[in-house]
């Protein structure tokens, strides 16, 4: 049960329940006996569907959703349960705390020095929306060049809370985490889970593109190279970027792949590694 109504529009949402992290506003809801919701402005429009008892309670996403095999954290995709409201859900499950297990292919090797892989660390939950947002703002680098995303809609932390053995998250490396998030005004809980949920985007991965016949061999090997200079020209990195993780649509029209300016267009997925550059910090410096 909510414990406040929500007939009030994002913006004259209560001020005491309305929390800025990351550079990110939330209208945070509390549900009695089901946990908390952090709210962002994409998702308002969608409140209804992001209810914790229009997905999460019974294991809803798990026996009503689809589980992605190729992603290696716990992810689904869920079609909204209620008609009004038509969305797909992309639901994600933090992995905060848990080390990385980056195996990084041979073509990769030498865009990702040994350093960084040993320092790579998961992101917080509320600092992986912060990161989504100033890279779909784009103020940074080209201002022609933006890098289409996923929305990110709203961060769910469950009642229940778990032992760190049953989470897979290592206390020590949640506690040097802590240091940051503290600083952003982010109070972190080892023992519950914290669930991101994005909209999906329709269209298909690079790699599901090539075995279709929708993309051939010199593009498909060009466009993670081409993904990662357009991301460091706005001022980011992506550890783990692959063709999993770029998502390109087909024209209804045309039947082919859609192109901007005479390129591939493509949104960019998977943020948990998502990092500055020296570059971009030294610019918000």
């Amino acid at each position: 049960m909510l414990t406040h109504p929500t007939t009030a529009s994002f913006t004259h949402w209560s001020e005491s329940d309305r929390v800025e992290l990351y550079g990110l506003t939330y209208n945070r809801l509390d549900f009695t006996g089901l946990g908390t919701l952090y709210v962002t402005s994409y998702g308002w429009p969608f409140l209804p569907a992001l209810h914790p008892e229009a997905w999460y309670s019974n294991r809803f996403f798990a026996k009503n959703g689809y589980r992605l095999p190729g992603a290696s954290g716990t992810v689904y995709r869920l079609a909204s349960a209620t008609p009004r409201v038509p969305i797909k859900l992309l639901i994600k499950f933090s992995r905060l705390g848990q080390a990385v297990p980056l195996d990084v292919s041979p073509g990769m090797k030498k865009y990702v020095s040994a350093q960084t892989l040993s320092e790579a660390r998961f992101l917080g939950p509320f600092e992986e929306f912060g990161m989504v947002e100033e890279l779909r703002e784009a103020f940074f680098g080209p201002a022609h060049l933006r890098i289409f995303t996923k929305r990110p809609l709203a961060i769910y932390v469950p009642a229940e809370e778990f032992d760190p053995w049953q989470t897979g998250r290592s206390a020590g490396v949640f506690d040097w985490m802590q240091t940051d998030q503290r600083a952003a005004g982010v109070d972190l809980d080892i023992r519950r889970d914290y669930i991101l949920i994005y909209n999906w985007i329709h269209g298909w991965n690079a790699q599901e593109c090539l075995e279709r016949g929708l993309l051939d061999e010199v593009e498909f090997h060009t466009l993670v190279p081409r993904a990662m200079a357009e991301l460091e020209a706005k001022g980011f990195r992506m550890l783990d970027i692959k063709p999993l993780h770029l998502i390109l649509r087909r024209s209804e029209r045309t039947g082919r792949l859609v192109r901007r300016y005479g390129q591939l267009a493509y949104a960019l997925i998977d943020y948990e590694l998502l990092e500055r550059t020296p570059a971009y910090r030294k610019f918000l410096r």
